[in-house]
């Protein structure tokens, strides 16, 4: 199932794959995801193009997600 929330199965016919290949897009919403671990490609992308570990990204979205936290919980000061 798509791990952005779609409801899409994100099933793919034998021989679409490549071989090797982590990242699958969803074939309902085209968010793309590793078919390892779940999360969403864009925490596995560094800034240079290559690719994180399952471990280092998910910590980059734990990361950006408690961020996200903060600034919604953060007072703004006048």
């Amino acid at each position: 199932w798509c791990p952005d929330g779609c409801g899409s199965g994100g099933f793919k016919a034998p021989g679409q794959e490549k071989k090797g290949c982590l990242e699958f897009s969803c074939p309902g919403c085209d968010v793309a995801f590793c078919k390892k671990c779940g999360v969403i490609s864009a925490y596995h992308r560094t800034p240079t193009g290559l690719w994180r570990s399952c471990e280092g990204a998910m910590r980059e979205r734990d990361g950006m997600m408690a961020t996200e936290l903060r600034l919604e919980s953060a007072k703004r000061c006048e």
